[in-house]
């Protein structure tokens, strides 16, 4: 989920170009229709989740598509004020453009997951070009940071049980969200916090943005992002990652 401009268009025609996946294979990028996601999931027990246990009230807050220096740096600020942890799933090309960003993250103590490098829709690439997008991704990350990250979360949310398949024997598990903010249209604050408020539950995986197009202003998440955890606080919840919110192993 996440960014939905002309800017992906555009980048994914020179990644094209620039992987060496052009013509023939180019043309035979799979133009599959999308599997609901509350399918894949029943499909996909091991693999796909869309929250945790309800058991405790510990809930993750996750951000997609940076990391973007107009964001991210004033949204580390507040989560480590909070002494929040929050899982981040970034986009290799903007990785590769930022790794101070990426560094920082790391450094205090979030969490690092795979979101593509170019935010295209992982169900309009062929196999291949769904595992290169993944692994270059994540040399990007390993290189920046020395870890392997097993998190993936695909652009846009879209998916089926053909790239579930790619995605799996790649190592990944699929995190998709139990709550969206929809913050990526550049809503008021409030609007955010209000959404966040009314449907969050023990066990969520809440979805922001800390990254976007050129064009679009998300200090407004920034401000809702500290307000949530406030409330969310007083409500008795607790903030983990997303890999201690699924007790996944290492």
């Amino acid at each position: 989920m996440s960014v939905r401009r002309p800017f992906f268009i555009i980048v994914f025609m020179i990644y094209l170009s620039a992987s060496g996946l052009s013509g023939v294979e180019a043309a035979t990028v799979d133009s599959n229709e999308p599997t609901p996601n509350s399918i894949l999931a029943k499909e996909y027990p091991e693999t796909v989740f869309f929250s945790g246990g309800k058991q405790t009230k510990e809930i993750a807050l996750t951000f997609d598509d940076g990391p973007d220096p107009r964001v991210t740096s004033d949204l580390l600020d507040v989560l480590k004020e909070e002494d929040v942890p929050a899982t981040f799933f970034l986009l290799g090309a903007r990785a590769k453009a930022y790794p101070e960003l990426v560094r920082r993250t790391h450094n205090e103590g979030h969490l690092i997951g795979n979101h593509g490098y170019w935010h295209n829709p992982i169900i309009q690439l062929s196999d291949k070009q769904a595992r290169f997008e993944i692994e270059q991704t994540q040399q990007v990350i390993e290189q920046i940071i020395g870890v392997k990250t097993s998190l993936y979360r695909p652009p846009f949310g879209l998916l089926n049980e053909q790239k579930v398949e790619v995605v799996k024997d790649l190592g990944y598990s699929i995190i998709l969200w139990s709550v969206d903010t929809e913050d990526w249209k550049a809503s008021p604050p409030d609007q955010i916090v209000e959404t966040v408020l009314e449907t969050v539950k023990p066990g969520a995986i809440i979805l922001h943005h800390d990254g976007s197009n050129w064009d679009t202003d998300l200090t407004g998440t920034v401000t809702a992002v500290k307000k949530e955890i406030s409330e969310l606080k007083k409500q008795g919840y607790t903030f983990v990652t997303v890999d201690d919110l699924l007790e996944f192993s290492e």
